[in-house]
């Protein structure tokens, strides 16, 4: 009887282990998908400016003296003003919130925290 029963229980350990791994691999991939995202729309909306590692080293961000995104004046900023920023514009930066989605907002501050560990 007690054979049977530790059978079982090893067997729902086995099965909530495998479920487990089924999670965790799904939401990385989602992970990845919503990176992904993050980047290409940096790339078709920001990086005209801001270049594409975040440094404003372009044209246009040199003349309209655009700060670097991995800069500390930039990443200490809370998440909600750099949202505020993306969604409002601010100076020379257009504004974004009718044209981007929250998440879309959202995942642009990921993807500018993420610039400043690459450099």
């Amino acid at each position: 009887m007690q054979y049977e029963m530790i059978k079982a229980n090893g067997r729902a350990v086995v099965a909530l282990a495998g479920a487990c791994a089924l999670v965790m691999t799904v939401a990385a991939h989602a992970g990845a998908q919503a990176s992904n995202a993050a980047a290409s729309t940096f790339a078709q909306r920001c990086s005209a400016c801001h270049a594409a590692d975040g440094s404003g080293d372009t044209v246009v961000g040199k003349s309209a003296h655009i700060p670097d995104l991995r800069s500390p004046q930039v990443q200490n900023q809370s998440d909600t003003d750099v949202e505020k920023v993306i969604a409002n514009g601010k100076g020379t930066m257009p504004a974004f919130g009718t044209s981007l989605s929250n998440d879309e907002i959202h995942g642009l501050v990921r993807y500018v925290r993420g610039l400043a560990k690459k450099q």
